[in-house]
């Protein structure tokens, strides 16, 4: 067997063993752990929805550049200036969405879920 096909057969095992152990603790676990507290499961799920949105929003096409443009980096100085920059602009971003939920207060961020 290849190297590329025991990678591919890792990764297929690996995939279905997170796949088999999240709908386990979705359908079994956490359940029962917020059984009598559906308002903690509830909000447990728009913060996990949240997140994932969120995360791939702030990105904001760090991983793709840094796919496409850090080969052609000429040397280590651009290399480390590139990755600065593409580490900085998702933690500006993140600061002003911090900035605007501070002064709009809760209430704004709960009308998004609406």
């Amino acid at each position: 067997m290849g190297i590329v096909a025991k990678q591919s057969a890792r990764n297929s095992v690996a995939l279905v063993t997170g796949l088999l152990l999240g709908a386990i603790n979705t359908m079994y676990v956490l359940p029962k752990a917020f059984e009598g507290f559906e308002e903690g499961w509830g909000l447990l799920r728009i913060l996990t929805a949240w997140g994932t949105i969120l995360a791939q929003i702030l990105a904001l096409g760090s991983p793709s550049a840094i796919l496409r443009f850090l080969p052609h980096a000429s040397d280590a100085k651009r290399e480390s200036a590139m990755l600065t920059t593409l580490c900085l602009f998702p933690a500006v971003a993140l600061a002003m969405v911090g900035v605007v939920s501070k002064f709009a207060g809760a209430d704004a961020l709960l009308a998004l879920d609406a």
